[in-house]
């Protein structure tokens, strides 16, 4: 498997509306650029949120005014230049393939299959129990078939609340009522985390050293579908910095390599921006020093040119961080105390959980931060954030914490147990 140093990622989402795409895209110069930054993984679109492949493919729709096989030319190139590359497949939208097949989209419970705004990326959702689920999953392989990658990233994997036949039939097997909302919504995670794990069954009977990941699906929701872990974080526009602190401390401990993808520019689809390199450097570093590999994001030009002023930019980003490279490379962190909470995939919003953090922070105390869904023998310290109540399995752990001489710290109504309401009879209170 590989294992991530320095990335990149690229967006490349293009209407089939615009002419000339690819036009003055060259792999080779591309690919030397990246090696000029030390850059050793590469994610790029194999097929984009506009339902346009980029490769030639036999199943999907290729970009109409794209003449040759660009995703091809570009794996053959970092394969040649032992730079690793990703495939990278919008899950949960797919424009062009929802026109040509509106059976495959998702209906909601109102009876649309259309969202305001209309323009917008997620006006039209997919359906992963139609054909669709068949048809992505037949587009990875033939990728996989096809190009040296050494990856796949499954973007947009949101649980959309379906309706439609398919859906209702379902649901209704499995005695669930598809006019509740909340038997929708549970529905929907399931068969959003079944469809994850149908991708990584196939992909991993082809090579299991594949980089897999799907983006939108809490973490410990992919434990089984998910061979690398990505934080997509751009503090400037998505969950600010309080959400770039929280999120490698919880992540870390899941037992996979782990990457920050924050990106070069203000605002996803910002092809003029340009951030700030001591922004860049602060993100990236605090990602190291977390045990996360840096990733950063880029759009590349519909015409496919190498845009100069960006590569500058990680150049001189990476290379501030690659003089810390001994320091970082064989690095894991170490902490004796940690953060409990309850649920992964609430820790990132959860201002309890942020306090902590910021406590901890300032007093320079090494942490991670864990749920249930991990061991808890490494730690002596336990901090239980505010609103943490006690499940019977976790009281079992507080006790087994306390026996062997462990320390427990509880603030606010945290530490009640859940059903009773009343502190464990070791609190003595």
């Amino acid at each position: 498997m590989h294992k991530i140093r320095y990335a990149l990622f690229y967006d490349f989402h293009t209407s089939p509306l615009h002419p000339g795409v690819g036009k003055d895209f060259d792999a080779d110069k591309l690919t030397d650029r990246f090696l000029e930054c030390g850059v050793d993984y590469v994610t790029f679109h194999a097929r984009c949120n506009m339902g346009m492949a980029y490769y030639n493919t036999k199943l999907g729709i290729r970009h109409p005014s794209l003449n040759f096989d660009l995703f091809g030319s570009l794996a053959e190139h970092c394969a040649r230049k032992g730079i690793g590359i990703g495939a990278y497949l919008n899950g949960g939208l797919s424009r062009a393939e929802a026109v040509a097949h509106r059976e495959w989209t998702t209906i909601y419970p109102d009876g649309s299959s259309y969202h305001e705004p209309f323009g917008g990326p997620f006006s039209q959702t997919m359906c992963y129990n139609t054909p669709y689920g068949d048809h992505l999953i037949a587009m990875a392989k033939e990728i996989a078939s096809l190009y040296p990658v050494s990856g796949f990233f499954f973007d947009c994997m949101s649980a959309w609340p379906c309706v439609c036949p398919i859906c209702v039939q379902k649901m209704q097997e499995q005695g669930l009522d598809f006019q509740n909302e909340t038997q929708r919504r549970t529905f929907a995670v399931q068969s959003r985390n079944a469809f994850a794990l149908r991708i990584s069954q196939a992909l991993k009977e082809i090579d299991p050293e594949y980089l897999l990941y799907f983006n939108d699906i809490p973490f410990e929701d992919q434990k089984e579908q998910s061979t690398y872990l990505e934080f997509e974080c751009l503090p400037c526009k998505s969950g600010g910095y309080r959400y770039m602190h929280t999120q490698p401390h919880y992540m870390r401990t899941l037992g996979k390599q782990c990457v920050h993808m924050t990106g070069r520019f203000n605002q996803w689809s910002d092809f003029g921006g340009l951030r700030n390199a001591h922004t860049l450097k602060y993100e990236l570093f605090y990602a190291l020093a977390n045990g996360l590999r840096p990733n950063i994001g880029d759009h590349l030009n519909p015409n496919g040119e190498v845009n100069e002023a960006v590569f500058d930019l990680v150049k001189e980003v990476y290379g501030e961080l690659h003089k810390y490279d001994p320091y970082f490379d064989t690095a894991t962190p170490v902490a004796d105390t940690a953060i409990i909470w309850h649920d992964g995939a609430t820790i990132r919003s959860n201002g309890s959980v942020a306090g902590a953090i910021r406590m901890l922070t300032e007093l320079r105390i090494p942490f991670d931060t864990i749920t249930a869904g991990v061991s808890w023998e490494p730690y002596q310290l336990l901090v239980f954030p505010d609103e943490v109540r006690l499940t019977p399995e976790m009281y079992e752990r507080v006790k087994a914490h306390l026996l062997k001489g462990g320390k427990i710290l509880t603030s606010g109504k945290s530490a009640l147990m859940e059903h009773s309401g009343n502190f464990p009879e070791e609190w003595g209170v």
